[in-house]
């Protein structure tokens, strides 16, 4: 097995224009994906964050007693999706009012507003999925002592929409460039075969296995995997790196903090790749 693994070293060493044009794709493959997969997990980030932050709101009929706004509180807690409730008084919900579009300058406007609050208690849910708000909010409609239901889903099915596109451009592109590589390297593993076309011979004329022949361009293949993932990893990484750097201070974006998944999904399919095409090419050329 040793003198497998050194043959396969030896065949970097003396094709190096081609390991280096096969690492270059590779890289260039993984590159590409990763951009479009960090997109998408911070994409899907932003819409997990959303989901933690806005809800729907049910305000509440006038001059309900305590009794009857325990039971809604109730059927609230019953409908599936609902994971966390809210209450606001009409009190708190003038307060609140009061801070939010006044200041102490001209905070005497509001004098005598207890005496005629327009405010009404309501209820804030959260909801686990807020792609299933349309139907929580067509059940809290149709609770008994509930005025009206409110919930501002237009950026959410924005962002929704985005992130389902991103997702269709990400497996487009990993298609796309996975077909590219896997030709690349299959030519290129078939001009190495073709360079050492004699060598080959001699080797199956004095009775060497398929295996035997196969396990030192099998290693380069690893090894162009390996190398290629890296490099395309570092490269992601301070891509990524600058740009979080750039637009994190600004506070518009919380951007996501990476982690060593890319450099796993890029070694693993770097490495299938570059195997799969080797194994491919040589059997076809040992058929021949």
């Amino acid at each position: 097995m040793f003198y497998l693994i050194k043959q396969g070293f030896e065949n970097i060493l003396k094709n190096k224009l081609m390991f280096f044009a096969s690492v270059l794709i590779v890289a260039t493959t993984m590159i590409t994906l990763s951009i479009f997969v960090i997109i998408g997990e911070n994409v899907q980030h932003l819409v997990d964050n959303m989901q933690g932050s806005q809800g729907v709101i049910a305000y509440l009929e006038k001059d309900l007693q305590d009794e009857q706004i325990s039971v809604i509180k109730a059927k609230l807690k019953s409908i599936a999706g609902i994971t966390d409730i809210e209450y606001e008084s009409k009190e708190q919900a003038l307060e609140n009012a009061r801070k939010e579009y006044f200041d102490e300058s001209n905070m005497d406007l509001t004098v005598g507003w207890e005496e005629n609050n327009i405010f009404t208690a309501s209820f804030t849910v959260s909801l686990n999925d807020l792609e299933e708000a349309d139907k929580v909010t067509q059940k809290i409609k149709q609770i008994d002592g509930i005025r009206k239901v409110v919930f501002d889903n237009e950026i959410f099915n924005t962002i929704t929409e985005i992130s389902n596109l991103v997702r269709i451009i990400v497996m487009g592109i990993f298609i796309l460039l996975v077909g590219v590589s896997f030709l690349v390297i299959s030519n290129t593993i078939k001009l190495v075969l073709h360079s050492r076309r004699k060598e080959i011979n001699i080797m199956k004329y004095i009775g060497a296995t398929n295996g035997f022949v196969e396990t030192p361009f099998i290693i380069e293949g690893i090894i162009v995997g390996i190398v290629g993932a890296l490099i395309s990893w570092i490269i992601s990484i301070s891509l990524y790196q600058s740009v979080v750097n750039k637009f994190a201070t600004s506070g518009i974006f919380e951007f996501m903090p990476l982690n060593f998944e890319i450099l796993r999904i890029n070694l693993v399919i770097g490495i299938l790749v570059s195997i799969v095409a080797c194994i491919i090419s040589i059997r076809r050329y040992l058929k021949v």
